[in-house]
């Protein structure tokens, strides 16, 4: 007896001092731990919790990543002393390195496959909240394992957890039989998704089930959603409340989905072939088809439509903000069977009169929120077309030039004016002496303004720090002469800085039509 007590305390002696070393020295001090373990089932048993409690207190990342690999051999080796604790492998989905997320999928995909571990208690949930992880290589990672791995081995996989997942995943607890396994505070917080916010995880998750179901589990789930919630809450075994609302809003909207109507009922399915009718599988599945898609038909007309309309009385008077999901779900329903809803509703005239009376009302609510929330926008001017001729308007055919022109005008109009008072002549002189004649250029140099008019427009202007020379349009007629004035500007113009003005004309569509000045 002395012999074995001092040779566990040598075996445990080890372990318990592994928190002393190192983070490198721990990390291989674990698979060498690991390796003493599978050959000393007593050592197991010693040291799995402890590998357990550091895989979820750890802070290194290689010593966590280890034990992951170590808990899957020894889980392989140790089935049942390892079993009960692939909760809290699995804790690890949730950890803060991409790189153990990964290696645990790896590795519990491998057991689930092997059938070493079941899909016992919050396994699946925990498994199916990978899709949405934040980096998208172990988001599609996790989808190719859900649907190429193990929805094959077993391919009822989704469909008997998805009404449990609704629960799950709104953090649902009252009810009597879905979400009732026990996780700590801790496991809630990393793998529920409760509340408006996360509305939108919650949905990802549901549209990926009802991708990998058949239609005959699409039927199923329809039925089962109707009938162990919808129908509960009007017999009044399940609350409507603050805590039960989200559960309802969820349920509402798979109702809604597309993903979750069946293929039999689009309209391309009815379309077959000879080549589909030769074969023997192609004329069952389209046998089975014709009678899912009217046990569906009469499964949805004759028992939940009637559940919604009695839902849809009660929260009406209640004036819950649940309605809403409600009335879109009976909306797409009554879109999918427009056609035989008339027939078989033929018999209970006034349910149908509410029904479409209801349907038209919420659909002028929809349009009218639609557009209050429509912000008004103000109409974009219309773009002229360039093939299109601009309209003429005779009176108002105004030329427009630039302030900094108009500056250089005025100025030059109080330089030549100045001018011509200090030499003693009329204003009228200036014109003479530099050979413009008021006939071909209507510059008015008393008036405030300078005109270009179509029979004499200004074809140049040049600026200079003494002097502006106003140059027209030479007549052919006329032998052209310097004034004294431009020929002793022309002389100074190699020393003087010149600033040039682009020619300014003036703009007519129409040429041969004369336009007042």
């Amino acid at each position: 007896t002395h012999t074995q007590s001092h040779d566990s305390q040598t075996q445990s002696v080890p372990v318990r001092r592994l928190c002393n070393l190192p983070a490198k020295v721990r990390a291989f001090a674990y698979i060498a731990v690991g390796k003493m373990c599978l050959v000393d089932e007593s050592c197991a048993k010693q040291c799995v919790p402890l590998m357990v409690r550091h895989l979820e207190t750890s802070s290194d990342e290689a010593v966590r990543n280890n034990i992951v690999f170590i808990m899957r051999d020894m889980c392989v080796r140790y089935t049942n002393l390892v079993e009960g604790y692939i909760n809290n492998i699995a804790i690890c989905f949730k950890d803060s390195s991409p790189i153990i997320r990964k290696q645990t999928l790896i590795q519990l995909t491998g057991l689930l496959q092997e059938e070493y571990i079941k899909w016992k208690g919050p396994l699946f949930y925990r498994f199916l909240a990978t899709i949405i992880d934040n980096d998208e290589m172990i988001s599609e990672f996790s989808c190719y394992c859900l649907n190429e791995l193990l929805l094959h081995r077993n391919p009822h996989l989704y469909f008997s957890h998805f009404t449990e997942a609704i629960f799950h995943y709104n953090d649902y607890q009252q009810h009597d039989v879905y979400n009732t396994f026990t996780q700590t505070e801790r496991e809630r917080v990393l793998f529920t998704f409760p509340g408006v916010d996360n509305a939108l995880k919650r949905e990802t998750i549901y549209k990926f089930l009802l991708r990998g179901m058949t239609d005959e589990q699409k039927f199923r789930i329809y039925a089962k959603l109707c009938v162990d919630v919808l129908s509960s809450v009007v017999d009044g075994t399940f609350p409507v409340n603050n805590n039960s609302t989200p559960v309802l809003t969820d349920v509402l909207k798979i109702l809604a989905m597309k993903e979750i109507k069946l293929s039999v009922l689009a309209p391309c399915a009815s379309k077959t072939t000879e080549e589909d009718l030769d074969d023997v599988e192609a004329l069952v599945s389209n046998a089975k088809g014709k009678l899912l898609s009217a046990a569906f038909r009469k499964a949805v007309i004759g028992g939940i439509i009637p559940i919604v309309v009695a839902l849809k009385n009660d929260w009406q008077d209640k004036r819950l903000p649940i309605i809403s999901p409600l009335m879109n779900f009976l909306v797409e329903l009554v879109k999918d069977f427009k056609h035989e809803i008339d027939d078989i509703l033929a018999t209970d005239k006034q349910l149908l009169k509410e029904i479409k009376h209801d349907l038209r009302r919420y659909e002028q609510q929809c349009e009218q929120q639609r557009q209050l929330a429509t912000p008004l926008h103000t109409p974009k001017p219309s773009t002229p077309n360039p093939s299109t001729p601009k309209p003429i308007n005779r009176g108002t055919n105004k030329r427009r030039i630039s302030l900094a022109a108009v500056a250089l005008v005025n100025s030059a109009k109080k330089q030549n004016t100045g001018r011509a008072r200090s030499i003693g002549d009329r204003p009228d002189a200036v014109i003479q002496q530099g050979n413009i004649t008021p006939d071909k250029l209507s510059v008015g140099i008393r008036s405030d303004r300078l005109q270009s008019t179509p029979q004499q427009p200004m074809t140049d202007i040049t600026f200079r720090a003494t002097d502006l020379t106003i140059m027209s349009t030479p007549d052919p007629h006329r032998r052209h002469s310097l004034s004294p004035l431009q020929q002793k500007n022309k002389q100074l113009s190699v020393y003087q800085p010149v600033v040039v003005l682009a020619p300014i004309t003036e703009y007519n569509p129409h040429p041969h039509s004369p336009t007042p000045t």
